[in-house]
């Protein structure tokens, strides 16, 4: 049994994933693809604008054949934390032979070559580096400034994909050295590319959040027909989520740390979630009374030193409670404590199978199984992520006055033979 591994977040998804996920397959000669995906927030310090069930239906209608859910931590984590925690999931479960992903490159050797050039860091450079990025540097900003990189690898680390794609083979040397790689080459629109019909996942959730007419607009050509009409049968029951729809829930978050306390103290709690520099709290102090809405407050705090993707994870990271000492006792306990299913074709029952036998963590395919199952650090983790998700679902369900179900009740979804849907209800 041969199997590749797919990181993404698919937010939502587009032909160029489809066509990655099929070259993945037939490149690599895999017998069953496993996609590791963000959750309902992604790595840009977002909520995804669909939940993460209908974007593992919608990978499982791409190609796909199980999709495992990337925890809190790392799905909304800066690139180092996103591609080791990806990684180390997918070593955990015993199963990949590759590691697939999309690059502007499509070079794998100069991949690999800039993954080990710029992994060649001293104490001292690795230190400096650690600083840069807690300071809110980009990391392609922050590695090149310490070393003295090739121009054509310099080039590389300017890229979005290619950067993922060097951090994904810097992870795996590290946490699964047994896994091979593969690329393909990235096509059509820039990963940041928003303009209207642009073939991108940022030009697809701006065509979503601009309104109801949003999807209808999106041709086949860039959404494939089946996947598009299960969005469409979604957002007649949910709308698609930015940051924003959840600006109250910030804010009242921030009065609770600010108001009526000293600043030193505020500081002091501000700074104890992940990502959040001394700094940027001071600013976080004194703008948030100021602002009206969770992006509007972004363009307050950001800075020539603050890119938006960093201060987005900031805020969002001090909403959901993400707070540093957990990290910091997670990465060195492995990254992983238990692998999540989202969703899995009928068919790839004998995967499902192999990974029950091979895994190297307990596998939750039932929430309420999870105390059982899980030691505190990691019961910690499994429930960090059910509040964060019922927050997600409770604000979904909110603005279109549908009945709220808790993530505890909620189950895998299945994509049968015939290309139907059920839900998973035992482990």
């Amino acid at each position: 049994m041969k199997v590749t591994a797919v990181i993404a977040e698919y937010n939502p998804i587009h032909q160029g994933h489809c066509i990655h996920l099929a070259n993945a397959r037939k490149d690599t000669g895999a017998d069953y693809i496993i996609t590791v995906m963000s959750g309902n927030y992604v790595q840009r310090g977002c909520p995804s604008v669909i939940s993460k069930y209908e974007r593992a239906r919608s990978a499982l209608m791409a190609g796909a054949d199980l999709v495992l859910e990337l925890p809190i931590p790392y799905c909304t984590g800066s690139l180092e934390y996103f591609a080791k925690g990806a990684v180390s999931l997918i070593s955990k479960t015993g199963l990949a032979d590759h590691i697939s992903f999309g690059s502007e490159c499509g070079d794998i050797s100069l991949l690999e070559e800039a993954a080990d050039l710029s992994g060649r860091t001293d104490a001292g450079q690795d230190q400096r580096l650690k600083e840069l990025l807690a300071e809110g540097v980009s990391y392609s900003h922050a590695i090149n400034s310490i070393l003295d990189l090739p121009g054509n690898i310099k080039e590389l680390t300017n890229t979005p994909n290619n950067l993922l794609g060097i951090a994904y083979i810097r992870a795996a040397k590290e946490l699964a050295p047994s896994c091979g790689f593969h690329t393909l080459k990235r096509v059509g629109a820039a990963y940041h590319d928003d303009s209207s019909g642009a073939l991108s996942s940022s030009a697809i959730r701006r065509d979503l959040l601009n309104g109801p007419d949003g999807l209808h607009n999106i041709s086949g050509d860039r959404m494939p027909d089946e996947i598009k009409a299960s969005l469409l049968e979604y957002l007649k029951l949910y709308p698609p989520l930015s940051e924003d729809d959840f600006s109250l829930l910030l804010f009242y978050r921030l009065q609770q740390i600010c108001e009526g306390n000293p600043v030193s103290d505020s500081i002091k709690v501000l700074t104890s979630y992940l990502d959040v520099s001394p700094a940027l709290a001071g600013r976080i102090i004194k703008k948030y009374l100021h602002a009206s809405s969770f992006s509007g407050l972004c363009d307050k705090l950001k800075s020539k030193d603050l890119n938006r993707s960093r201060i987005n994870r900031a805020l969002l990271h001090i909403l959901l409670g993400v707070r540093k000492r957990d990290v910091d006792e997670y990465l060195q306990d492995g990254y992983n404590y238990y692998i999540k299913p989202l969703g899995f074709k009928k068919d790839a029952s004998d995967l499902l199978h192999m990974m029950k036998k091979k895994a190297h963590v307990p596998i939750i395919s039932k929430n309420a199984d999870a105390e059982a199952l899980l030691a505190p650090p990691g019961l910690r983790m499994f429930n960090e992520g059910i509040k964060a998700d019922d927050l997600y679902n409770k604000t979904a369900c909110a603005s279109r006055k549908r009945p709220f179900i808790c993530e505890y009740e909620r189950s895998p979804i299945i994509l049968r033979t015939d290309g139907s849907l059920g839900y998973c209800f035992s482990s």
